[in-house]
């Protein structure tokens, strides 16, 4: 009865722990383990610790939720109380746009659930390789009639406690012990007992032997997490150059529909002295009428600038994670702060923004990570191509029947051991010649993979570099080109008035000086958006929730290559 009693014990002392945890206990624990993976990955991938990685966002955290009625399964909303709440307006400025983006973004949390799931994973692989206890305890009750005039009744009870493990190695281990004891109620001095105890062993010494081969599921799992983060820490660089890029040019948009504004008040003001002038005598009908169309085609352009800027906002709605009914405000100011920040071409030549990205490109680096896992799976085809040979060693153990009073094991005379050996013979072995064969093919294929990409890389930086001086020189131009159109308007305006100019040449230079003003901003949106595509491509570019790190950037460009 000893085994019994520790059997039920156990059972008892561990049920809170196995058998009564709630639903919200075990997320928590897989949390905890899977956060914990996390961290590990993070820093075998030469990433920042980032303790606020989490993927379920709290209701509160998310901006949508205070906007408009929560989705819920038990009590749906209408279609009504799926618009946004009256009166709701959001505020985003240059340091705002990307926090908002990351706790609302539907995209940002795909790549963070990517990353969990590699995490759950890798956990249910190494498992397979931890000792897995289990233990066992049934009582059943027996009544069984005689046919004449009698009932025997019974009671057992059985009893087990042991583990298994597959051994990181190679093979597996397993142990159980326990008992059986049947007590006969119509005869309560008839009880038949016994115990057990079952030990095995199998260890490859060819074929599947070693820890290469046998923990290969495990070395795969764990180098997907940390492909994983690197995956994930990539796509933040992209994404975030993605917001940014999108809220720049909302500020381009926000200051060509001023520009558009600011010229069709200028063409009014021209429009009334003209149908003056024209009143008095002193200007043609042909020179008043060409005021007014010019007039009217400056309105035009002006609402047909509002209506972009307003379709590119329900873009950028949509790439925050906001809905689209939500009236969205920008900070006008930012475009001036992106503009005092100058621009600067030259902050790094082509070799060394080369040699920055094949080092520091993430994408890259998974890549690379791939083909090695091809070779490691060479390996592990080569290894099934040999013949099998595997050591197994096992005992059993039992008790004569020894009533209840005492557990009892005799290992000499009720006992049964074994040791022996199993040999496969590698005589049919097409199956594993093809998928060798194919293992190397695999592994070609990843290697030209990884060169493939790394031309890519090369070409995108180069490219890039050549974008980014573009951008310089046309901003210098444009630069220039309103210095001159700003000039011309000032001095026709004084001709006109003088009466030595015409109407033409005022509507002209007007012309010149509103496209001259919005190819200023563009030239300058154009060169912002290229520098931090170049920075993200070659790697370096380090974004955090609340935005582009600048001073993180700046020191790993100045690393040594």
């Amino acid at each position: 009865m000893r085994i019994a009693i520790l059997v039920t014990a156990m059972l008892v002392l561990f049920w809170p722990l196995f058998g009564c945890m709630s639903a919200e206990e075990y997320e928590a624990e897989a949390d905890r383990v899977a956060y914990g993976i996390i961290e590990r990955a993070r820093a075998a991938a030469d990433q920042n610790e980032d303790a606020n990685f989490r993927i379920n966002t709290d209701r509160g955290e998310r901006l949508r939720d205070t906007l408009i009625v929560a989705r819920s399964l038990d009590n749906e909303p209408g279609p009504r109380e799926r618009l946004a709440l009256e009166g709701s307006m959001v505020k985003v400025d240059l340091g705002s746009a990307l926090e908002i983006a990351a706790r609302n973004s539907r995209e940002f949390q795909t790549e963070k659930e990517r990353l969990y799931s590699a995490a759950l994973n890798f956990s249910s692989a190494h498992r397979n390789f931890e000792s897995r206890w289990f233990g066992l305890q049934s009582v059943n009750g027996d009544a069984n009639g005689d046919g004449s005039d009698g009932t025997n009744f019974s009671l057992a009870e059985n009893g087990s406690l042991g583990f298994t493990r597959v051994l990181a190695t190679g093979g597996a281990l397993s142990l159980s012990i326990g008992d059986n004891i049947t007590r006969f109620l119509s005869n309560p001095a008839s009880t038949v007992a016994r115990t057990f105890a079952t030990l095995s062993l199998s260890i490859p010494f060819l074929r599947g032997a070693g820890r290469k081969i046998a923990y290969e599921n495990v070395t795969q799992a764990e180098r997907s997490v940390v492909y994983a983060v690197r995956t994930y820490e990539r796509f933040k660089r992209v994404f975030g150059v993605t917001v940014m890029s999108q809220y720049m040019r909302l500020l381009r948009d926000q200051q060509t529909t001023d520009n558009e504004l600011g010229n069709y008040q200028r063409r009014q003001v021209t429009a009334e002295e003209n149908r003056a002038l024209g009143e008095a005598g002193r200007l043609s009908r042909t020179d008043v009428e060409r005021a007014n169309n010019a007039e009217l085609s400056a309105e035009n352009r002006w609402i047909i600038a509002t209506q972009n800027l307003q379709n590119s906002m329900d873009r950028f709605k949509i790439t925050l994670g906001l809905p689209t009914d939500v009236k969205l405000v920008i900070e006008k100011g930012d475009l001036k702060r992106i503009s005092d920040t100058g621009v600067d071409p030259e902050f790094i030549g082509e070799e060394s923004a080369m040699v920055k990205a094949i080092w520091s490109r993430l994408d890259l680096a998974v890549t690379h990570g791939r083909a090695i896992d091809s070779l490691r799976r060479v390996v592990i085809a080569r290894d099934a191509l040999r013949a099998g040979l595997d050591l197994n060693v096992g005992a059993n153990f039992n008790s004569n029947d020894f009533g209840e009073t005492r557990f009892k094991l005799d290992p000499i005379g009720n006992a049964d051991y074994n040791l022996g050996f199993d040999l496969d013979l590698p005589f049919d072995r097409v199956n594993e010649r093809n998928s060798y064969r194919q293992s190397l093919i695999d592994y070609d294929a990843a290697l030209r993979n990884y060169e493939a990409q790394e031309d890519n890389v090369k070409l995108t930086v180069r490219t890039g570099m050549r974008a980014l001086y573009q951008a310089a020189e046309t901003y210098r131009i444009q630069i220039r080109s309103l210095e001159v159109s700003q000039t011309n308007v000032d001095a026709t305006s004084l001709l006109k008035d003088a009466g030595q100019g015409t109407t033409n040449d005022l509507l002209d230079a007007q012309n010149d000086l509103i496209a001259a003003q919005n190819a200023v901003t563009n030239a300058l949106i154009a060169f912002k958006i290229a520098r931090i595509e170049l920075l993200r491509d070659m790697g370096v570019l380090v974004v955090t929730s609340t935005g582009i790190d600048e001073d993180l950037t700046r020191a790993q460009l100045i690393e040594e290559d």
